[in-house]
């Protein structure tokens, strides 16, 4: 009898993920899921979307942008992820884990999708590289415009804070 299949796995590792979140125990089931990650990388190279689907390529992406502990898995993931022929789902995905990548080396991103929390509670980006030209390589993604997407983040943040 054959095992679950390698996009099984991915769901399932990317549904812990998921479930975890904003809990206590999230760190441990991120290591264990990047853990995992780097073995299946190993093996089977990136889980491209043409031969697992995209719903497996996004969870492997999703657990690589968690791996915020393991920046050397993150950078092997965006360069594999890069070697990829474009498309848009993917090129999400590489601006996301771009700037997750250059956050955690203390770099500005390019593409500002990431946010931290203030002492407020409010969402503020990280810093970004050549602001002026944010929007450009923004569009070259396929990204929103951030005035849409900072827009986004600050009412969930609120929401969040007002729930406290």
């Amino acid at each position: 009898m054959a095992g679950p299949s390698l996009r099984d796995v991915l769901l399932f590792l990317s549904r812990q993920d998921q479930e975890a979140v904003n809990k206590p125990h999230f760190g441990e089931v991120a290591r264990k899921n990047a853990e995992n990650l780097a073995i299946i990388l190993s093996n089977h190279g990136w889980p491209c979307l043409e031969e697992y689907g995209s719903d497996a390529e996004f969870a492997a992406w999703l657990i690589a942008q968690h791996a915020d502990h393991d920046p050397e898995l993150q950078e092997r993931c965006l360069r594999l992820l890069k070697e990829q022929k474009g498309n848009r789902q993917r090129k999400l995905h590489i601006a996301f884990l771009e700037d997750r990548v250059r956050m955690n080396r203390g770099q500005p991103q390019l593409y500002g999708t990431q946010f931290r929390t203030d002492v407020e509670g409010q969402y503020v980006p990280w810093a970004i590289h050549d602001p002026e030209d944010l929007e450009r390589r923004r569009m070259e993604m396929g990204l929103e415009p951030f005035a849409v997407y900072s827009e986004r983040l600050q009412r969930y943040g609120y929401e969040k804070v007002k729930k406290k």
